[in-house]
């Protein structure tokens, strides 16, 4: 018999006169899973499927025992997937004594039972349980951006109820042994539903070495992402382990936010401020404003530093690494923001620069740029100090960032004991070369 794309054959046909009903042993191979969409009342299933069993025909009507395979199984948006399936058919009914799903390196036992829509008017019924485990990495591939690797193992349970043409999943999700970047996960735990084409996640809640997050949402048709989440405390030492940088750092920031998109291509926008940030017991004052990522980069919307009645607010794209590997960059990877200061001294800079050099020396990711800075001031006699206000364009590679304009006026200036008159300074920075545009300075005081 060819039917549904497949072939289905029977062999060792006989009568069994004390049950009264015909008996044939039954292979179908190749059925396709779409052209069923008349008995399924579904039009997205795809994947091919199989079966070997016992066919027994009564007047009651016929009935199918054996064994079940699909391959590339998929449903609407839900994972592909291979099935096979101890099962016991009397259309409309489907019962379920052993089965075993694998999606995403995972592997599931289902039982329950189901029954086919026997009418236009019938939908079917699901009453299924699953309940699987297997290694994260496959699952966070798929649904995860490359640049946040993971592991552990994951253990699902979920219950599939409703009818074949409207199913609902529920489902709990938890992951022993977890890592984040080779960071320990303490705590994962999700639960959510499915209903259709949208993804509902009631609840997740996520401990990481010493940050808690918590999010909820939904992920709808065409895999959009809707999304918040708050995640609070996040401390410093966290957020710099995830940027590759280990360093004796104090602090935490809150962030609050939502997350759109899709899972390929996140857009993460945030609003974060901070409490008691340090590096090596030296004061880092407080951050606050909005930022978003994107694969490409972060975008400070923007974002204010402030230190001792000072502040520095920086606005624009900053990219997540260094392009050195590319022979030519795109624009995504490289700096492009404005950065303003108001009443910053300029010892304050001095130590906090030296703070982060040492930081990024000991992790291996010098900034030439800076150190450059460094090395000619600890040359001086005296150290210079004063008050800063001004303004400045960086662009470039974020291991050797140039500045083609900036604008910095120095009040209160001194080296050593001497005084320095009010001056105002235009320059650029590039090649690690200074170029003076013009020196303004009122030696009237």
């Amino acid at each position: 018999v060819e039917a549904y794309g497949g072939r289905a054959v029977l062999t060792d046909i006989r009568y069994d006169p004390e049950a009264g009903k015909l008996v044939a042993h039954a292979v179908a191979s190749g059925v396709e899973l779409a052209s069923l969409k008349d008995l399924s009342k579904r039009d997205d299933l795809s994947g091919t499927g199989g079966f070997v069993g016992e066919l027994r025909v009564s007047p009651e009507g016929p009935v199918l025992t054996g064994q079940a395979t699909l391959t590339s199984f998929c449903v609407a948006q839900a994972p592909e997937c291979g099935v096979s399936a101890e099962l016991a058919l009397a259309w409309p009914e489907l019962t379920l004594s052993h089965a075993e799903v694998q999606f995403l390196g995972c592997r599931a036992e289902v039982t329950g039972s189901a029954r086919a829509p026997d009418d236009e008017n019938d939908a079917g019924k699901l009453e299924l349980r699953l309940d699987g485990a297997g290694p994260l990495r496959q699952l966070a591939d798929t649904y995860l951006p490359k640049s946040l690797p993971v592991a552990g193992k994951l253990t699902l349970s979920a219950t599939v109820s409703g009818t074949f043409k409207s199913p609902g999943v529920a489902a709990d999700v938890q992951i022993a042994g977890g890592t984040l970047k080779g960071i320990p996960v303490t705590r994962f735990e999700a639960r959510g539903t499915l209903k259709g084409d949208t993804g509902r996640l009631d609840t997740l809640s996520l401990a990481l070495a010493g940050a808690e997050l918590k999010a909820s949402g939904e992920m709808g048709p065409g895999r959009k992402l809707a999304l918040e989440f708050v995640a609070d405390p996040v401390p410093l030492a966290l957020a710099l382990r995830m940027a590759d940088l280990e360093g004796p750092a104090q602090g935490f920031f809150r962030v609050r936010g939502s997350v759109t998109g899709t899972p390929d291509d996140p857009l993460v926008s945030a609003t974060v401020d901070s409490a008691d940030l340090s590096l090596d017991e030296t004061d880092f004052g407080a951050l606050h404003g909005s930022v978003s990522y994107r694969q490409q980069g972060v975008h400070l919307s923007p974002l204010t530093w402030r230190l001792n009645g000072g502040s520095l607010t920086a606005e624009g794209r900053v990219p997540v690494s260094s392009p050195e590997d590319k022979e030519k960059p795109a624009p995504a990877d490289l700096l492009d923001c404005t950065v303003a200061w108001e009443k910053l001294t300029f010892g304050e800079l001095h130590r906090l620069g030296e703070e982060v050099s040492t930081l990024l020396d000991n992790n291996e990711q010098p900034a030439q740029s800076l150190n450059d800075t460094l090395f000619y001031l600890r040359k001086l006699r005296h150290s210079p100090d004063g008050v800063l206000t001004g303004r400045a364009v960086v662009r470039g590679a974020l291991t050797d960032p140039q500045v083609p304009e900036a604008l910095l006026t120095v009040t209160g200036g001194k080296v050593g004991d001497e005084p320095l008159p009010e001056f105002t300074l235009e320059a650029a920075y590039g090649d690690r070369k200074v170029f003076c545009r013009s020196l303004r300075a009122d030696l009237a005081h």
